[in-house]
């Protein structure tokens, strides 16, 4: 092979290699990244829930989410399942340090917002009137996510991906 083939297979190879970072970097701008810091050990995300038939954005309610990656489930305060009105569709068995006490679940739109990019999602989430918060964002939220908490920084983000 002569030395000018050589450096035209090479700059292909070059070209390729840039048209695969732009695809990966185009891919990278649709995922919504949030992030925050920890403050008295706790991750708090913001977000907006709703009705699971809610369409429109005004329709939701600002909250604060705790991240919580010891709960399998999301769960929410039953003072805001009560205001939204959210369709109790099974009644569970929930752990807690008192034992297992029963819970009903719910269905609840949650939307998290990251520079104009909205992600809707619809889950369940059990019922608790002594939740401290107004939500524990469990593992079965952060599906399709990555959460990494960076404790010599104080920070922690959680970049949703596959959407």
């Amino acid at each position: 092979m002569s030395k000018r083939r050589s450096n035209k297979a090479a700059r292909d190879r070059k070209g390729k290699a840039k048209a695969h970072k732009s695809k990966e970097q185009r891919k990278a701008k649709q995922h919504a990244v949030m992030r925050g810091p920890i403050e008295n050990n706790a991750c708090t995300l913001k977000l907006k829930i709703g009705h699971p038939d809610s369409s429109l954005l005004n329709e939701f309610s600002p909250i604060e989410a705790i991240i919580d990656t010891g709960a399998t489930n999301s769960a929410i305060s039953k003072e805001i399942a009560d205001k939204l009105k959210l369709p109790v569709v099974d009644t569970i068995g929930v752990r807690g340090v008192h034992g297992v006490r029963p819970a009903p679940v719910v269905i609840v739109k949650i939307v998290v917002e990251d520079k104009g990019l909205a992600v809707a999602r619809t889950i369940t989430a059990t019922v608790q009137d002594q939740l401290p918060d107004n939500m524990l964002f469990g593992m079965d939220a952060m599906k399709g996510g990555v959460l990494k908490v960076d404790t010599n920084r104080g920070t922690w983000e959680w970049r949703l991906t596959g959407l």
